[in-house]
């Protein structure tokens, strides 16, 4: 039984690296909060839906790391309460393809940050080229719709007035990218 639920937020062959990532990671007063949305990578079920509290680690925890565990880190910390934080980790992935990424950039889209909307929506045309994220969304319709449904949401709710059609919103328009050409 796992007791981190942090682990099933990767898969299982980065079980042990991400165990070296946590280690060094502060402990936080508030426990990590996850919801029950799953998404297939590989074959492997995992959690995509969480919160994160912690402070970042200082320099001197992090920087003899191995690129893996970086990348890691920059995922988890993608899942942070702070916006800020989740886009200067985002930044950190975007020149990555390890197949694991893609669920932590397609759930960013699907959150109320019109900075990262925007950010990710500038690199679509490079992560379209990048077949892992076109995998992603054909293993995982059901979350790709699920997405979507949040960013129309969110741009009923707060963007009308900027992009008067909802197909021209980013992350509308990121999202139905990939369903259309999975």
């Amino acid at each position: 039984m796992i007791k981190d639920e942090r682990f099933l937020l990767f898969p299982a062959f980065l079980w042990a690296e991400l165990a070296g990532v946590l280690s060094i990671i502060p402990q936080s007063k508030h426990a990590p909060m996850f919801e029950d949305t799953k998404i297939n990578l590989r074959g492997e079920s995992l959690l995509v839906d969480c919160r994160l509290y912690n402070d970042l680690p200082s320099y001197e925890d992090t920087h003899n790391m191995s690129l893996v565990q970086r990348l890691m880190l920059s995922a988890l910390y993608t899942k942070h309460h702070n916006g800020y934080l989740r886009e200067l980790h985002l930044d950190k992935l975007f020149n990555h393809s390890e197949y694991w990424i893609p669920p932590f950039i397609f759930h960013l889209i699907g959150e109320h940050v019109p900075e990262i909307t925007e950010k990710i929506y500038s690199f679509r045309h490079v992560l379209y080229e990048r077949r892992i994220y076109r995998e992603f969304a054909d293993e995982n319709p059901d979350y790709m719709q699920l997405q979507l449904q949040r960013c129309i949401s969110y741009w009923h709710a707060y963007n009308r007035g900027k992009y008067p059609d909802k197909e021209s919103f980013p992350g509308v328009e990121f999202i139905t990218s990939f369903i259309k050409k999975s």
